[in-house]
């Protein structure tokens, strides 16, 4: 997240990925994910969020599969904004309303 790339760990229950990623690797070993790829939400430059896809069995995903994702994450991140930006017209549209209602009442 912090540097705003996709993690793919093909074995989550090596030595390597435990030392990375020691909480996460305790973690999958716990659930029995053994498989790990995580995208980042980003707006702006800034993680938002992430999707993250796991597998219980140790098999690498593909450069297209990894492509995908990316593409849903960028996605992802465009659909969030959005929300954000809509809910911010509807507040700024209330606000308006009940400015108009009290300037008509004045």
């Amino acid at each position: 997240m912090m540097d705003r790339e996709i993690i793919h760990t093909p074995d989550m229950l090596t030595t390597e990925a435990k030392a990375e990623f020691p909480s996460p690797s305790a973690n999958a070993e716990r659930l029995g994910i053994r498989t790990a790829l995580i995208a980042p939400l980003l707006r702006e430059g800034i993680a938002i969020g992430a999707i993250h896809l796991r597998r219980a069995e140790v098999r690498s995903f593909t450069d297209k599969q990894i492509a995908l994702l990316k593409t849903f994450a960028d996605e992802a991140a465009i659909a969030i904004d959005n929300a954000r930006l809509i809910q911010d017209l509807r507040q700024k549209t209330s606000d308006l309303e009940k400015s108009n209602s009290d300037l008509h009442k004045a």
